[in-house]
């Protein structure tokens, strides 16, 4: 049986996904990069702040005649928390196992940016009512994620105005 996940259970994610960027390489810049992605996807749309985020923070180079895809920075990051988050919604996965697969190990790199790259294509084919649902839970979904980056991040040159004493 499938179950829509509440508002608490975003939350829950949220809390979870920025423990797990408080671990890891990707924190630096996150929190003014999640300030700005609703109001980046209120003034642009959710395609094009998906585009921008996608150029910023995934990349393909080549390495010895072999092609690298990873995610570089936290705009990749983010675009990875929401497409898990929004892609299980009528899952019953666990929500920090959950939040656990948006920190992309080195041999995880590849699948994590295939998966965005697959959720852009779905998102981008997707019928008026579906991206416009979609679009709503980017939304919901940032400013618990923006709440909880303000109270447990420093973001070291970030920009988010706030020093740790």
């Amino acid at each position: 049986m499938k179950v829509k996940r509440s508002d608490r259970e975003r939350a829950k994610y949220a809390f979870e996904c920025v423990k797990k960027v408080k671990e890891s390489s990707y924190k630096k810049g996150y929190t003014s990069y999640i300030k700005n992605f609703p109001t980046m996807i209120l003034q642009n749309g959710l395609g094009n702040t998906v585009a921008f985020y996608f150029s910023k923070g995934c990349e393909v180079k080549k390495e010895n005649g072999q092609e690298i895809k990873k995610i570089k920075d936290a705009h990749g990051i983010i675009l990875l928390q929401f497409f898990k988050w929004y892609f299980s919604l009528n899952e019953n996965k666990d929500i920090e196992e959950l939040a656990a697969e948006t920190i992309p190990t080195d041999s995880d790199q590849k699948n994590a940016y295939d998966f965005i790259k697959d959720k852009i294509d779905e998102m981008l084919n997707s019928n008026t009512f579906a991206y416009r649902k979609m679009e709503k839970e980017a939304l919901a979904l940032s400013n618990w994620l923006r709440r909880f980056a303000e109270g447990m991040l420093s973001d070291e040159g970030g920009g988010n105005g706030v020093e740790e004493r």
